[in-house]
């Protein structure tokens, strides 16, 4: 049996759920393309609504959404782990913003007929 081995190759990464690439470097994958859309959106919304007052007034102050969302991102998104944005928060203002659950009582009575 003279032949070729078989070159069998890893499993390859599985892709994510979307990918939207906004420059040829930085790729935003899964999720969190909706955190720019947001600041997308946010940030023609506020040259919409400052224009009637001046338009240079709408052009300085427009992009601070879209900067605000990737600051964001590159902050708490990129390169972190999942929920890590639920971790610095809590590590910020520890357990005060989660809702605490019940104790469970004893339980209900139903009455049979």
């Amino acid at each position: 049996m003279n032949g070729e081995l078989m070159n069998i190759p890893r499993n390859p990464p599985q892709a994510p759920a979307s990918l939207f690439r906004v420059t040829r470097n930085l790729k935003v994958r899964g999720d969190a393309i909706y955190i720019i859309f947001a600041g997308i959106a946010g940030s023609v919304f506020v040259f919409f609504v400052t224009m009637d007052l001046s338009l240079i007034l709408a052009l300085a102050v427009s992009w601070m959404p879209l900067a605000g969302a990737l600051w964001f991102y590159f902050k708490f998104v990129r390169n972190k782990p999942k929920y890590y944005f639920d971790y610095a928060l809590n590590g910020l203002f520890g357990r005060r913003l989660t809702v605490r659950r019940r104790k469970k009582t004893a339980k209900r009575r139903t009455k049979n007929a």
